[in-house]
């Protein structure tokens, strides 16, 4: 694949039709150089090619994006002040004026098979807008070609997907800077990305397509009743699958939601924090000063408190209940007939023991159990005389009374503690209140212009509304996620089912012959995928150390490089003992994975132009001569490279001359707008 010629239609900082044209690459003469400064559209440069091949999906999203989560439409129309979408703002305005509007990017590359023209664009009217791919070949592929075009939106995807899978375009297309980002997030995308890339991918497609059809075998080879039963729990399983995907479209939703809502909050706070700010600048010192001190003032007169404060403060501290107690004891202490009662209990507790057991003895003498008896009925009697009258206080006995009314004294005239314990609690009371007001000034905002004033009063009620609007989010959002994990079991049991009733039909299938050969296959495509993985990846950790080689001549610190089962990448001393990341430079980093993907490219055999924005990064000088000399002349058959003249200095440019097919120069309008120039030299050298 050699790109021949690149137009950009009112997307990013191009404004209006911008058009590329690339010579045909000779063998020494790969390069394409685009240069310009920050800031003047390499960037968007390669985000238009990115866009072609990727479309508004998930992986463009997402590598745009980077923490910001966008959907279609806030990608491509902005969402806030720090986006502004994919459409050029100057060229939205011009087709809100105009009714429509159109924008996109438009590729042509030349192929093994012939000519290829590429239309990704977008037309819009009022607020809406359409997407649109457009594919024309010269060749035919699929009933297409010759004079007809590929105009279904699945089908050029799929032509697309065929040329350079989504997964693997920031492989090719990427920022040199921030390269050695794909090497640190290696085990969280990249190892399927280079599955893909070595067509490893289209053995597991393969062995989920043996898989499909050894399930579809089995469930015709079962009879009605229990494919009945198997329908319906496909049935449910499917429904269960639906349920979970708009659970978890609707939680995405709330967390766009929720990050809108929080860059607004923190808007609306900076706002309100400069406003207070600049109202307690006039006489900041002073009062900063006073408030400070009524703090401290405060707070000591609360530890004071806590520190000094006796269990018996809640007693001290109700003098009138103590009263009502008091009254309450005296009247118990002074009750005659609870007194009586007592002494007549006492002198009743030893009248039946002294009749019956102390002479005179009747005569005849009483029998035992008739002197039991007796006693027993006299105890019985005096019963009747000697209940206490009264409850509450008056069932306490006069001793208890006593010793109640003797704590209670105590209380009662411990009058100098509870003059302080009173006075230090107005004291604090009297504090705190002194700390709201010197506060509430601190906050005032009175003295504000009115419409200053107005705006700050606005910010706070949306401030409060927001932050409203956000946690009851936020309980939405942890509801979604306990269904979508209760719906994770339920998927899990059911899909356990049906491999259990997968199972118990397997006996009776008549296609068991069928599905015995699936399965042995299904074995030896893994096997050999495994092998045929080993071998890949024994060519790439060759390619890699080679191509280090001719990259990093300086290095001392790398002696081996090490691709791992998973394709990671393990450093090596010369003793074979691993180097730990934070002992490798960011610049060293860079080095190696551009090693890698060039190493990717060759073993992987895709000629797909490399397009690489921040070239030289943050590596030496030395090792960025290397790069110069070695990587940009070999690593494709077409390098478009877009450098700045900070990183490209004349020195540079005369090691990268000889090499260089075409140039062009980007530069910015009064407005903002990107501007090409085409067959323009970054530098001007006598006899070049």
């Amino acid at each position: 694949m050699i790109f021949k010629r690149i137009s950009i239609l009112n997307l990013f900082s191009y404004y209006g039709e911008h058009e590329f044209v690339f010579s045909d690459p000779v063998p020494g003469k790969p390069i394409v150089l685009i240069f310009g400064k920050n800031g003047f559209g390499k960037t968007n440069f390669i985000n238009c090619i990115k866009l072609l091949f990727l479309g508004t999906s998930t992986p463009m999203l997402e590598d745009v994006s980077g923490n910001k989560r966008f959907n279609q439409k806030s990608y491509l129309l902005g969402s806030d002040n720090e986006w502004q979408g994919a459409f050029n703002s100057h060229a939205r305005r011009a087709a809100r004026t105009k009714g429509t509007g159109k924008f996109g990017v438009t590729l042509e590359w030349q192929e093994e098979n012939g000519h290829v023209v590429v239309r990704r664009f977008w037309t819009t009217e009022r607020n809406d807008f359409s997407p649109h791919l457009e594919i024309d070949l010269d060749f035919e592929e699929n009933g297409y070609g010759n004079g007809r075009s590929i105009l279904d939106a699945d089908e050029a995807e799929e032509f697309l997907q065929r040329r350079l899978p989504r997964d693997i375009v920031s492989l090719f297309f990427y920022d040199g800077e921030k390269v050695q980002y794909l090497a640190e997030r290696q085990q969280q995308g990249l190892l399927k990305n280079i599955e893909k890339l070595l067509g490893l991918a289209a053995i597991d497609t393969l062995d989920e397509s043996l898989k499909k059809a050894v399930a579809q075998w089995r469930k015709d080879g079962i009879g009605e009743t229990e494919r009945a039963t198997f329908n319906q729990l496909q049935q449910q399983l499917q429904s269960m699958e639906a349920d979970k995907a708009v659970a978890q479209a609707k939680l995405n939703e709330i967390d766009f939601d929720i990050n809108e809502l929080e860059r607004d909050i923190k808007k609306h706070e900076r706002y309100i924090t400069q406003t207070k700010t600049l109202v307690a600048q006039r006489d900041m010192p002073e009062r900063k000063a006073e408030f400070n001190a009524l703090t401290m003032q405060y707070e000591a007169k609360c530890r004071h408190i806590a520190e000094t404060l006796p269990k018996a403060a809640p007693i001290w501290a109700m003098p009138s209940m103590l009263d009502k107690i008091a009254v309450k004891l005296q009247y118990a202490a002074s009750n005659n007939p609870q007194l009586l009662a007592e002494e007549v209990k006492q002198i009743f507790s030893k009248l039946p023991e002294r009749l019956f057991n102390e002479p005179p003895h009747p005569a005849p003498p009483l029998t035992p159990p008739q002197t039991e008896s007796y006693k027993r009925k006299l105890e019985n009697i005096l019963k009747t005389y000697t209940n206490t009258p009264g409850s509450g206080y008056l069932s306490l006995n006069p001793g208890e009374i006593a010793e109640l009314k003797k704590r209670l004294n105590y209380y009662t005239q411990a009058q100098d503690e509870q003059r302080r314990l009173t006075e230090d609690l107005h004291e604090v009371g009297r504090l705190k209140r002194e700390w709201q007001k010197k506060k509430a000034e601190f906050d005032a905002v009175d003295d504000l212009p009115a419409e200053r004033k107005k705006e700050f009063l606005r910010r706070q009620e949306e401030l409060a509304q927001f932050a409203q609007q956000r946690d009851a989010l936020l309980i939405e959002k942890g509801g979604l996620q306990r269904n979508i994990g209760n719906l994770d079991t339920d998927l899990s049991r059911k899909s356990a089912e049906i491999k259990q009733q997968e199972t118990n039909l397997a006996n009776g299938d008549k296609n068991s012959r069928h599905i015995a050969q699936a399965q042995a296959a299904r074995q030896v495509f893994e096997r050999y995928r495994e092998k045929l993985k080993m071998t890949k990846r024994g060519a790439i950790e060759e390619a890699v150390n080679s191509h280090l080689g001719k990259l990093l001549t300086s290095n001392t610190v790398i002696a081996k490089v090490e691709i791992k089962d998973d394709f990671a990448l393990n450093y090596l001393r010369d003793d074979g003992s691993p180097i730990g990341l934070l002992n490798i430079s960011t610049g060293m980093k860079q080095l190696v994975t551009q090693a890698l993907l060039w190493a990717l490219s060759d073993v992987s055999g895709r000629k797909i132009p490399v397009v690489i924005d921040t070239p030289l990064g943050r590596i030496d000088r030395q090792n960025q001569e290397n790069l110069l000399r070695n990587y940009y002349p070999e690593a494709a058959e077409q390098m478009i490279v877009l450098p700045t003249d900070s990183e490209l200095d004349i020195e540079k440019y005369r090691i990268l001359k000889p090499m260089i097919n075409t140039e062009c120069r980007l530069s910015v309008t009064k407005d903002g707008h990107t501007s090409v120039q085409k067959d323009v030299c970054m530098y001007e050298i006598e006899g070049a």
